[in-house]
């Protein structure tokens, strides 16, 4: 039964390093993205999911729209941007915005170490309500 445990434990420790990002200073982070919709409006939000060791977590969260079907982000209009210099563990960064007809995608942008990194939402088509339409 310990070895059992010991080989869950294992398994997670070894999802999560691949489904994340390990800096240079040893620390461990698990961020999201996603967009939500709903009674006139479209959020964006950039979650800190989890971080293991001593850490600042910098983050640029960007909503994107565009009121024709796109294939990435860039090519969508930047509709607002916010950053916080330390997304500790638990917080949230949110953007809200009132919903229009289009397509909608959301960016969070990272760094570790030096190195820039990028989480993106996929590109959801909402009504002007806020409610998401099947794409």
């Amino acid at each position: 039964m310990r070895r059992l445990f010991f080989a869950v434990i294992s398994a997670i420790v070894a999802a999560l390093f691949t489904f994340s990002a390990c800096s240079e200073d040893g620390a461990f982070r698990f961020l999201s993205v996603r967009l939500k919709g709903g009674e006139g409006k479209i959020r964006a939000v950039a979650i800190n999911e989890f971080t293991l060791g001593p850490s600042t977590t910098e983050v640029t969260l960007t909503l994107y729209y565009s009121a024709t079907p796109a294939e990435s982000f860039e090519n969508m209009d930047a509709v607002e941007s916010v950053h916080t210099p330390d997304l500790d563990i638990g917080r949230q960064l949110v953007i809200e915005t009132d919903a229009a007809e289009g397509y909608y995608c959301a960016q969070a942008q990272y760094t570790v170490g030096d190195e820039p990194r990028y989480l993106v939402s996929e590109i959801i088509l909402y009504n002007a309500e806020g409610d998401r339409i099947q794409n």
